[in-house]
């Protein structure tokens, strides 16, 4: 089977287009590494490509044996390091391109994954399993085992940022191992439930989740770093959205309609209602007294909640099959993100006869949408589109942040530009004008399905294994994994034991004195 990489001119990012440059390959590709002039490729063979004239890329060497798989690349001070379909781990000189050479080979137990930190090399081993071995690689003439770490138990996907390993398991969730020492690998973090979670929103010191086959979950969140959770209403629904509007939760819950609660005491909410639809609700939108639920290739429904316990049908809209996945109510006009037409815009000034307008990005999906300071900014195949709206809601393009894979949710903050990736991270860029951006930080984790900031913390909503939080470090423009630090809470335990230990020597003594 042939595979083609396409090559896409970057040096003006916001403007650039699509050159149809591609580098034909004859296997499949499951990494792509770049490393001076060179993308090295892996699958059933690995493939060298020298890129030092961009409009002329070209295959210089390949690595191919019979029946054989690459799972697995990395590279580490000028040595190629791949991972073969039965665990073993091969070294390949790649000081010159042009005559690649095996050094060594190390046999492994039963290897899956490779991380590399300096000289240590971490061989994360098959999901039957699990855990991982380090071996020092700093002479190839003589590897050897240093530490091996089991507590993180089945690993599906694995990354290093910086002393850090984090590690997908997919009963415990995400495992995060700091690996400054060697000798003394320490998980950071308690494992994540392992439980689908779509979106968030927040009620004073409380998030109320949408959690696929958990319902509706209600955690206290006064303190970030351990949530609590207080509350759920699990059913034979699937929640995928929430919103809120004053004390009433309105829940996207999948093929069971559309739920609603009265959260006047929020640790006990209490299920009021339930509005049956056609097809899947993907998505709640409220904005004044409007609700609008997505239910994918059955479109829209609009309600009238002035009154929300018996809300009110107002109209329905679909255009073929739209397959709508996210909507956004800006002023009298309505945003549609689908699967096959691309971003719908509709007019609702009369919100009992949707009128269709016109569609961005026809032949593209569309993902998601949202507004700032006039802009509409919204994502398709072709990455993060800027259009500024004028006062009678007329667009004007100006610009597009090509991104690597497809978005799956995007907001402005603190002028800030931070989007997610449905297979991968979240990017935080900033935004110096719409067609300028700085690269600031990411986040290392996969299958984001929606982010949202909260009292300066990020909250990630995510398909695998739940939800993360995220706190900004403003003077390194930077975000890290929000927990507190274990000397807080040593320092007041060990206050306690004090104050206990002095008011027994008090009574001791007194009790003596009165004999």
């Amino acid at each position: 089977m042939e595979e083609k990489i396409l090559v896409v001119d970057t040096n003006n990012i916001a403007t650039s287009i699509m050159q149809n440059i591609h580098v034909k390959i004859s296997s499949s590709v499951s990494h792509l590494i770049k490393t001076q002039d060179y993308l090295i490729t892996n699958g059933a063979i690995i493939n060298f490509i020298n890129f030092s004239d961009p409009t002329n890329p070209h295959i210089t060497e390949t690595i191919e044996i019979p029946d054989v798989w690459y799972l697995d690349i990395k590279v580490a001070n000028e040595i190629l390091i791949a991972r073969r379909t039965n665990g073993d781990v091969f070294f390949y000189n790649i000081t010159n391109f042009s005559n690649i050479t095996e050094i060594t080979s190390l046999v492994a137990e039963k290897g899956y994954l490779l991380e590399v930190k300096q000289e240590f090399l971490y061989l994360i081993r098959s999901p039957d399993e699990g855990g991982f071995g380090v071996f020092n690689i700093s002479n190839l003439n003589n590897i050897t085992k240093v530490n091996e770490y089991l507590d993180m138990g089945r690993l599906i996907t694995t990354t290093r940022f910086e002393n850090y390993l984090y590690g997908y398991n997919e009963y415990s969730g995400l495992n995060i191992i700091n690996i400054t020492s060697i000798d003394n690998m320490k998980r950071i973090n308690k494992p994540i439930e392992n439980s689908y979670k779509s979106y968030v929103q927040f009620k004073n010191d409380y998030a109320l989740f949408a959690g696929g086959h958990g319902g509706l979950e209600v955690y206290n969140i006064k303190r970030p770093n351990n949530p609590k959770l207080v509350w759920q209403d699990q059913n034979s629904g699937f929640a995928t959205d929430i919103a809120i509007r004053n004390t009433y939760v309105y829940l996207a819950n999948g093929y069971n309609g559309l739920t609603i609660y009265d959260i006047s005491q929020i640790d006990n909410p209490i299920r009021i209602k339930t509005i049956e639809l056609e097809g899947f609700i993907t998505n709640v939108v409220l904005k004044d007294d409007i609700c609008i639920t997505s239910q994918e290739e059955h479109g829209i429904t609009i309600f009238n909640i002035s009154n929300p316990e018996t809300p009110e049908t107002l109209s329905e809209y679909t255009n073929g099959t739209i397959n709508v996945q996210r909507a956004l109510i800006g002023n009298d006009t309505l945003y549609l993100a689908t699967l096959e037409h691309g971003l719908e815009i509709i007019n609702i000034t009369n919100p009992t006869t949707p009128i269709y307008v016109k569609s961005l990005s026809s032949n593209e999906r569309a993902t998601c949408a949202t507004i700032v300071n006039n802009h509409l900014i919204y994502t398709s195949e072709a990455g993060i589109n800027f259009y500024e709206i004028y006062d009678n809601n007329t667009l004007s393009w100006k610009s597009t942040y090509l991104t690597e894979k497809l978005v799956s949710d995007v907001i402005v903050h603190n002028n800030r530009l931070l989007f997610s990736y449905f297979s991968s991270n979240a990017v935080i860029l900033q935004m110096i004008n719409l067609t300028s951006f700085d690269y600031i930080a990411e986040t290392h984790e996969g299958r984001i399905l929606r982010i949202i900031i909260h009292n300066d913390l990020l909250y990630t909503t995510n398909g695998l294994y739940g939800a993360n939080i995220y706190s900004f470090d403003n003077n390194q423009n930077n975000i890290a994994d929000y927990y507190e630090p274990l000397i807080i809470t040593l320092v007041i335990t060990i206050s306690i034991v004090f104050l206990i230990a002095i008011i027994s020597l008090i009574v001791i003594r007194r009790k003596r004195s009165s004999n």
